[in-house]
């Protein structure tokens, strides 16, 4: 395959990332947004009573109700971790059949009809442990134990932010302000997880294809503009053995909102 039919190859994986990117910030926006009204409107039904006097309210009153709140968040945030997982496993799930898809078919690979090709790719996604179980990163979590840590965070991030604004006697307003806030924050740091981890499938997909039609070596390829990191411009245009392949090291991603892929060496 010549370099600009490979080049136009990874042009269309790149469009059906950013594509799949969309959806998926589509999707958590939607998901976040539902359990940050869920926790406020709850928040806010109790915050008056933990403002009360201690002449008019117990301690053991007011503590029961705080629990019980708290309660309630970790029920909303288990909730919303399980349902950003199932988004991202199908995402991701997609993203892999479809790089692998077109990989093939940029190679060459031989098979009779659309049909074997289809048998050959899902031999490969049924090879590979599934995403919420992978462990890629440095952090040495699986997919979904990072999800459910990032839930963790936003939990004491909530409860932080409500502890504050009691201890200050603040208002109801700025209560919500603060809470909105976590989530807003939270919902940026999965988006850039949804990112990372959408070119690390597409990536690996590349790689069993690349292995599956016999290419031996692979050409990095960064994506240079005024973003292009060190590591990845460095990187742009090295060689590597297809088996010698480290992400984070000498393959994508390298890092977090990593953009690089590579291309097929064929003599």
């Amino acid at each position: 395959m010549s370099a600009y039919w490979q080049e136009r190859e990874v042009k269309q994986k790149l469009r059906f990332q950013t594509k799949t990117e969309k959806e998926i910030e589509r999707e958590l926006r939607k998901l976040y947004t539902n359990a940050a009204d869920k926790v406020i409107e709850a928040m806010e039904f109790i915050y008056p009573s933990l403002l009360e006097d201690e002449a008019l309210a117990s301690y053991y009153y007011r503590y029961r109700k705080y629990y019980k709140l708290l309660e309630h968040i970790n029920k909303e945030l288990t909730l919303l971790g399980k349902e950003e997982i199932r988004v991202l496993e199908s995402k991701l799930m997609n993203m892999y059949n479809y790089s692998a898809w077109k990989t093939l078919k940029g190679l060459n690979y031989s098979v009779s009809n659309k049909m074997e090709l289809e048998k050959v790719i899902q031999s490969l996604m049924d090879n590979r442990t599934s995403w919420s179980k992978t462990v890629w990163c440095k952090d040495g979590l699986a997919g979904s134990q990072r999800v459910e840590k990032a839930m963790t965070q936003l939990q004491n991030q909530l409860e932080k932010g409500m502890s504050d604004c009691v201890l200050r006697g603040a208002s109801k307003d700025e209560l919500v302000k603060t809470l909105k806030s976590r989530f807003d924050v939270s919902f940026s740091e999965a988006n850039r997880l949804a990112r990372t981890e959408l070119t690390y499938i597409q990536n690996q997909a590349t790689k069993d294809s690349f292995k599956k039609a016999g290419v031996k070596e692979y050409e990095f390829l960064a994506t240079e503009d005024n973003r292009t990191s060190d590591l990845c411009a460095d990187l742009n245009g090295q060689r590597f053995p297809i088996d010698a392949a480290v992400v984070g090291v000498n393959y994508p991603p390298l890092h977090a909102n990593c953009r690089s892929t590579v291309l097929a060496v064929i003599d």
